[in-house]
């Protein structure tokens, strides 16, 4: 059977996110008001004739502006940290090679692919930048963004993107964050701007300035052969330990929830993740570093990083190290999560009895039982299923 869950979140049928984009962008706290905010900017509606700016002092010109929206996930992107800390993303297309990145993607609405096509067709990157603006809302009616007060202010394009709510007035919304994404092309009079400021809002009305360059680099996702790390050492195990036991009364061993023949070491069947173990062999105390690295050109999707098991094989099989001192099964967040390319998830794992379940969301109600032995472990990551191995020298 499944892990149980608590609640279902970051679903929304039908809908995916079309941006695999990643930046190192410079964002400022929630609640920062400069920039954005031009009283003779276009309001972003589409199609809108700025005219001079007039206001940075440069040669070039905004002439115009106009967007489209772009896709909308339930699958929480790498830029989003914590609610209310992290409001939105940014990222700067000055060319059709950086374009390619985000088209074409299977995660745009089909209803809304033909015109996102047509718009990027449309786009002359010799006068013309596109911006990539991503945010989130507390329901699948926030599912679009609106630009306002589209501008040059000191040599940077400027604008506020705000998540809004689209729906109709007897329309039902669906109770899950969701993460709406909107392109705004700006079209100026001579080389085209590549810096920009948007203040973002998120449909909780947090508010955060998000700075972006078209020299901040896109995730480039390596080839699984060249990542660092190990899959399993060579050859069978050394030790071998006797099935194993727990004195402790009450308690029930962790149980691996993927199907054994459903696991695959090292790469997914699709070939899309790959997990890798630092070390292939480590004394008691040490730690082995565990990687799962999106290995795509694309968004791909996990449950959480506290899906998996922790096990040595003994002479009765692979069996957890672990006990659940708790009466009632663990119960695990059903939730997306989104990885761009070339990024993941990273476990670091100490080898005693306390660092094996310190980090671990249910660390109160786990424990080590018996005493770690000398052998060969397994970690496997449940969402896919995927294992890596080592061996705990005797």
């Amino acid at each position: 059977m499944p892990p149980l869950s608590r609640r279902r979140t970051l679903h929304v049928a039908g809908l995916g996110i079309g941006t695999a984009l990643a930046g190192c962008l410079s964002r400022s706290d929630p609640g920062d008001d400069s920039g954005g905010d031009d009283p003779d900017g276009g309001n972003g509606d589409g199609d809108e004739t700025d005219g001079s700016d007039g206001d940075d002092g440069s040669e070039t010109e905004l002439l115009s502006h106009d967007t489209i929206q772009f896709a909308v996930t339930g699958s929480r992107p790498d830029w989003f940290e914590e609610m209310g800390e992290t409001v939105g993303d940014v990222v700067v297309i000055d060319s059709a090679e950086r374009a390619d990145v985000i088209w074409p993607h299977d995660d745009v609405r089909r209803d809304r692919r033909e015109d996102v096509a047509d718009f990027l067709g449309d786009t002359s990157f010799e006068d013309s930048v596109l911006l990539s603006v991503e945010s989130v809302g507390p329901n699948t009616c926030h599912n679009s963004l609106e630009f306002e007060d589209v501008a040059l202010k000191d040599g940077r394009l400027a604008a506020t993107a705000s998540v809004v709510d689209s729906s109709g007035a007897d329309e039902a919304c669906g109770e899950a964050i969701t993460y709406p994404s909107a392109l705004l092309r700006a079209t100026f009079s001579a080389e085209p701007v590549t810096e920009a400021t948007i203040t973002v809002v998120d449909g909780w009305d947090n508010e955060a300035t998000v700075t972006a360059t078209a020299d901040d680099p896109l995730s480039v996702s390596p080839d699984s052969d060249e990542l660092s790390g190990y899959v399993k050492p060579d050859g069978d195990p050394e030790h071998v330990p006797a099935a194993l036991e727990c004195d402790d009364e009450g308690v029930q061993r962790v149980q691996n929830w993927v199907d054994e023949d459903d696991i695959a070491w090292g790469e997914t069947d699709g070939g899309d993740l790959a997990l890798r173990v630092d070390t292939r062999s480590v004394e008691r105390g040490e730690t082995v570093r565990v990687t799962m690295t999106n290995v795509t050109d694309e968004r791909v999707h996990t449950g959480n990083r506290h899906k998996y098991s922790l096990e040595v094989y003994t002479d009765e099989g692979w069996m957890d190290v672990r006990v659940a001192t708790d009466d009632r099964a663990l119960e695990y967040t059903d939730e997306g999560f989104s990885h761009d390319p070339g990024d993941g998830f990273q476990w670091t794992l100490e080898l005693s009895e306390t660092g094996l379940v310190d980090d671990h969301v249910h660390a109160d109600s786990l424990e080590v039982c018996p005493d770690l032995p000398a052998g060969r472990y397994r970690f496997v990551y449940w969402e896919p299923a995927l294992a890596v191995a080592f061996d705990l020298a005797a």
